[in-house]
């Protein structure tokens, strides 16, 4: 019979294992934190995905009710400043972000705050709010601003108000339009650079059309509202034109990281309410609109002026033969009488080809000038010859008539007109003496001529094609 061993009346014993046994070797130690709290302090609430709970109606500026009603809206932002605040709320928020808002129906004031997401917003950026209460105004600003209707977002601590900025999905044509635009119809309160410089700033509603002509170099500046008032702020100077004067806008703080991706002599800039700061100065306060590249008639000229203007223009520009039926111009039973304003105002309207006749005066002549230099009747390079066409444009200086005038070098005439208006041939004309040329500047000098005209897209310029005293 088979002996059983006295140990097989025990179990076996285990032994216990010490805390650092147990511990693992690849998990550092706690730190008293869930992996679900370290994870929401990680991903703030206000980065998540956002499922709206209630149904939203989708309105325009212009419809919204003050009072408490889910809606939302989308638009450009067109002014904004961010300062850094403590709330009451909890979590209390640390800073917020107050900027206007505008469709092409009105203007809404926003006011974002924020905790721990860090918002980008910039000038012409397309925005998508969702909010739950509209207010008549900022009850903490005493800002003229306060004349429009105004909410409040916190999505990192309301889940029933959020806010997008369209990146990928903003194509550029939404919300583009101004308050009150009317195709082909004047815009209220719009007005040129020289006229805003001239006094037209101290108009209610001002508005101003500029296209960039250069962005400086973003400065680091001391501003200070008393002794004890003194910080630091970033400064810009952007240089900006129109067809009448140019003129320095100045961006201050958060604003100068929006003209990052303005191009000179493409970037059109609609301002509304700026401020005079000096003789061709101006900036923006908190009152201004600053609509980036608007969709309007003026703006498309405006950009098609500055192109124009910044290509090198020839001294001697080439006649536009075939453009201009200038045969049925003259034997028209119907010949139409412009002035310089006329042709201005449906130029901007339309692209339309326009032909008439124009009473100028003649204001300056260089024949002298150019005779001195050899340039009569030539290029600027070549010497003067019998049988060059008048075509130097520079021989004549403004022309002007009761309502504007043209400047120099800016038409351009055909052979026939050059013969007619001086009344000789290329071949007498190069062979007069100085003396008899200057006779023929002083008897020329002011004097009124009725010339056929023309102006087309295509040429960018008036187009002398007759002349007749």
């Amino acid at each position: 019979m088979e002996q059983t061993s006295i140990q097989g009346f025990y179990s076996r014993e285990v032994k216990c294992a010490t805390a650092q046994e147990l511990a693992p070797k690849d998990v550092p130690p706690g730190d008293g934190f869930t992996s679900s709290e370290v994870q929401s302090f990680l991903q703030p609430r206000g980065l998540r995905p956002w499922h709206p709970q209630y149904e939203y109606e989708e309105t325009d500026i212009s419809d919204l009710q003050t009072g408490t009603s889910r809606v939302t809206v989308t638009g450009r932002i067109v002014n904004f400043h961010c300062r850094a605040h403590q709330g009451t709320q909890h979590p209390r928020p640390n800073g917020f972000f107050k900027f206007l808002l505008k469709d092409d129906t009105g203007v809404l004031s926003v006011k974002l705050w924020y905790s721990k997401v860090n918002f980008d917003i910039r000038i012409a950026q397309l925005v998508s709010i969702w909010a739950s209460h509209v207010n008549v105004s900022d009850p903490s600003s005493m800002s003229i601003s306060n004349r429009f209707l105004h909410v409040n977002l916190y999505p990192e601590g309301d889940r029933t108000c959020h806010i997008m900025v369209h990146t990928d999905s903003d194509d550029g044509s939404v919300c583009k339009q101004p308050i009150g635009y009317r195709p082909q119809q004047p815009l209220t309160g719009l007005m040129r650079v020289k006229n805003f410089n001239d006094g037209g700033n101290e108009a209610h509603d001002s508005r101003v059309l500029l296209c960039v002509k250069s962005v400086g170099q973003r400065k680091r500046v001391t501003a200070s509202k008393g002794k004890d008032n003194e910080r630091e702020v970033d400064k810009l100077e952007i240089l900006v034109f129109d067809d009448t004067l140019e003129i320095i806008l100045t961006l201050w703080d958060q604003l100068c990281s929006s003209a990052s991706q303005w191009q000179p002599s493409s970037t059109i800039l609609l301002l509304t309410n700026p401020t005079y700061k000096g003789d061709r100065q101006i900036g923006v306060d908190a009152n201004t609109l600053i609509e980036v590249d608007p969709s309007m008639d003026d703006a498309s000229w405006l950009r098609e002026h500055a192109k124009n203007k910044s290509k090198r223009e020839h001294v001697n520009p080439p006649f536009p033969e075939g453009v201009f039926d200038v045969e049925a111009a003259m034997n028209s039973e119907t010949r139409i009488l412009f002035r310089f304003a006329d042709i201005d105002e449906w130029v901007r309207a339309s692209s339309e080809m326009y032909t008439g006749y124009f009473s100028v005066v003649l204001t300056e002549m260089n024949l002298s000038k150019l005779h001195q230099r050899s340039m009569l009747c030539s290029t600027a390079t070549c010497p003067s010859t019998p049988t060059t066409p008048m075509r130097d444009a520079n021989t004549i200086g403004p022309l002007a008539d009761e309502t504007g005038s043209i400047a120099t070098g800016k038409v351009i005439l055909s052979d026939e007109a050059w013969e007619q208006l001086l009344g000789r041939t290329p071949a007498v004309l190069v062979a007069e003496t100085p003396a008899r040329l200057k006779a023929l500047e002083h008897r020329m000098l002011f004097l009124r001529v009725t010339m056929l005209m023309g102006w087309s897209s295509d040429v960018g310029r008036m187009v002398a094609l007759r002349v007749s005293a």
